[in-house]
């Protein structure tokens, strides 16, 4: 059973929080998995508001969408941002304050993708 809810974002800092909060009012996730999804999804969003280039105009997408034991995550912007979990570059050569959001999200989902402006983590649920 395949179980999708859908959020559209604007291009605002408060879109993260709101992220995290439709996260947590969503139906049919463990409770004890929440706080991992939530962080996901914070992660993915600020990515896409700080590096995606987007406009005042475009929007961001999130979908979470169950399936069996897993939580898949997408989050759609207009960024043209490809790489994947299995071949992305870890540790970064130059670790700074920033920069740790793909390492999180790698750490949290047992596998992630990004391509062309659709990044997609799955975690087990």
């Amino acid at each position: 059973m395949e179980t999708a809810h859908e959020l559209d974002l604007p291009v605002d800092q408060r879109s993260v929080r709101e992220a995290r909060q439709f996260v947590a009012t969503c139906d049919g996730f463990p409770r004890e998995r929440v706080a991992d999804a939530q962080l996901v999804v914070s992660e993915l969003v600020t990515n896409a508001l700080q590096h995606a280039g987007l406009g005042p105009a475009d929007r961001i997408v999130l979908t979470l969408t169950r399936h069996r034991d897993r939580l898949r995550i997408d989050v759609h912007d207009t960024g043209a941002f490809t790489a994947d979990g299995e071949t992305f570059d870890y540790p970064p050569r130059r670790l700074n304050r920033r920069g740790r959001g793909l390492r999180i999200v790698h750490a949290l989902a047992t596998h992630w993708q990004a391509d062309n402006g659709r990044v997609t983590a799955w975690l087990r649920l």
